[in-house]
This record gives C-alpha cells, sequence and structure tokens, in this order.
C-alpha cells in the first residue's frame, strides 16, 4: 500500500501527541507527497495541546470602543452587554441590507476551524469589532458626522476587513479601526491601508 496524505497525518498526530514535535514538522517537511491544509492544522492542534498544559493561552481578540465617555469592551461571542439584543438585531439588518446592496458574502475561512460547518457564518457574526459597531449603531442610530471609531487588540479578520468597507459605504459612514498593526481608515468602500 502506498501511504497518503492521510496516513502521514495519523503519525503526525501520533508523534505530535506524544510531545515529538521536530520529529512531526520533519516527517512533513521530509514526506515525497505536498503537505495540505489538513497535515499542517493536525501539527499546529498539537502544538496548542502542548501550550494548555503548560499553562500558556493564546491572547482573546477583543474590541473596545468609547461612548459617552464610557468604554465598552466586546470579546468574540460576547454576550454579556445588557444591549446585547439590541446590537445583535442592528447588526443582522445592517448584513441583510449589505448582501441586498452589494455582493457580499461571509468569508468562512476565517472561523476557527474546530467550529462546525453551520456555525461558521454564525461565529463570525460576533467578532468583537462587529458587536462594538453594532453597539454604535444601537446608541446613536445612522448618524454621519463623525467617525465610528473602534480598537482591537489582534488584527481584524478578513472577512469583518471586508464587512466594513462594504458597510462604509452602504451607511455612508467613516469607520477607523485601529487594530495591534495599523489604523484602517474605512471610507466609501475603501480602506486608507489600500487592502495591505
Amino acid at each position: 500500500m502506498k501511504p497518503q496524505v492521510k496516513h502521514y497525518a495519523c503519525m503526525v498526530d501520533l508523534l505530535g501527541r506524544s510531545g515529538r514535535l521536530k520529529e512531526a514538522n520533519d516527517l512533513i517537511e521530509k514526506m515525497p507527497l505536498k503537505p495540505n491544509v489538513g497535515i499542517w492544522r493536525t501539527l499546529l492542534s498539537k502544538i496548542r495541546e502542548n501550550l494548555k498544559r503548560k499553562g500558556l493561552n493564546k491572547e482573546a481578540g477583543r474590541s473596545w470602543v468609547e461612548i459617552d465617555k464610557e468604554i465598552h469592551i466586546f470579546y468574540n461571542g460576547d454576550d454579556m452587554h445588557p444591549l446585547i439584543g439590541k446590537i445583535h438585531q442592528v447588526l443582522k439588518d445592517m448584513e441583510k441590507r449589505v448582501k441586498e446592496e452589494t455582493s457580499y458574502v461571509h468569508s468562512v475561512n476565517f472561523t476557527l476551524h474546530d467550529v462546525e460547518e453551520e456555525s461558521k457564518v454564525e461565529s463570525l457574526r460576533v467578532h468583537s469589532e462587529k458587536l462594538a459597531i453594532g453597539l454604535v449603531l444601537v446608541r446613536r442610530g445612522l448618524k454621519r458626522e463623525r467617525p465610528i471609531k473602534i480598537f482591537k487588540n489582534l488584527r481584524v479578520c478578513g472577512d469583518c476587513y471586508t464587512f466594513i468597507k462594504i458597510l462604509s459605504k452602504v451607511l455612508k459612514i467613516v469607520f477607523v479601526v485601529r487594530d495591534a498593526n495599523r489604523f484602517h481608515k474605512f471610507e466609501n468602500s475603501l480602506c486608507s491601508c489600500g487592502d495591505y
């Protein structure tokens, strides 16, 4: 029987679970087949398990916005804000409007890998930067007199980037998003970073 990528993935999984990450990586590098996304994902999930066992955690994605001198912080999937029902409703309304007026579809490749397929779109709807934008829209409506400013501790994912870009044109509102790398000024479906 000729070994296929799935057979190598099993070996990578076994080596990774036993803590032999260098050997697992070497096996991937030296195998006669082209590694696919699945085999790299297998290696990464072993690395994540090792980090968890050592008590190391990845910093949680969070966004915040200041409204009337009060800071509101959101985590991905957050449902703790007292206005969360209204936030979800305004985001659904905005998503519907964006889809009706443009060709926007969610980029599900930006979801977590361990999320079930049918839950991927729903998980994109509750990214922290979208929740922060939703709160601003709930509190101040569609007023265009000043930009909506959102701050994020990590990079903005591709789906949120595209959504905010398109939303800026549909609502005719300027969004300024400061992520871990740069400021993004979204205006009329264009970003100051030039889609960098």
